[in-house]
């Protein structure tokens, strides 16, 4: 009960009263995930914080899958991991001494949208979409991701891939933040419908002016 009372008010406290709401009836088959597009631009550079300036950041590869599986907050399956890299999917990682405690990764051939079931679209030359950035609880605070972000445009720039996307439920308040700090620009609102795996659509409901630059 405590760590259920926790969660509310953890949920509650970054404005995800009407997201848990959404995904309870998810958990029913009845998905309807509203969600923004962001721009994000390959220029933009961010510092690792003076506390963390001994940190590694590195590309990450297959030797790498067992220790991002092993994160016990976040455990992933080692083998779709090593796929992801295998299908060209770039990620780049913060290391204290030889511990993994940040990461985030970006899509080359797919634009993802929310949730795995989501329709999908393939994605241009120049474009690139980013997803699943997390840091362990005890070295967050210190704009880590937002660094790991900045390593992976310097990747992404280097192979003209200059068209950077990723998303953010709508009512992730927290998330919109994050976003806000890596001043990226809101250039979608979309919904997400997926009901029992029957009827799936992801549907355009507001378009806006996109900037190609800053």
């Amino acid at each position: 009960m405590r760590n259920l009372v926790s969660k509310v008010r953890g949920r509650l406290q970054h404005g995800l009263a009407l997201q848990e709401l959404l995904d309870l009836l998810a958990r029913r088959g009845f998905v309807f995930y509203p969600y923004i597009v962001f721009l994000e631009f390959s220029d933009s550079h961010f510092a690792k914080s003076s506390q963390l300036a001994t940190l590694r950041t590195r590309q990450l590869t297959e030797d790498d899958a067992v220790q991002l599986a092993a994160i016990a907050t976040r455990p992933q399956d080692t083998e779709r991991i090593r796929d992801r890299l295998r299908r060209g999917n770039i990620g780049v990682g913060a290391f204290d001494g030889e511990r993994l405690v940040s990461y985030t990764w970006c899509d080359l051939e797919r634009f993802g949208g929310i949730g795995q079931k989501t329709p999908r679209r393939d994605l241009m030359h120049d474009e690139a979409y980013l997803y699943d950035a997390y840091t362990l609880p005890e070295y967050r605070g210190h704009a880590l991701v937002p660094h790991l972000r900045s390593e992976l445009y310097k990747l992404l720039a280097a192979i003209g891939r200059r068209r950077i996307y990723s998303v953010s439920l709508y009512f992730n308040r927290s998330a919109r933040r994050f976003k806000a700090k890596l001043a990226a620009r809101v250039i979608e609102l979309r919904l997400s419908i997926n009901l029992f795996d029957r009827f799936k659509r992801d549907l355009l409901l507001k378009c806006y002016t996109e900037a190609t630059g800053k």
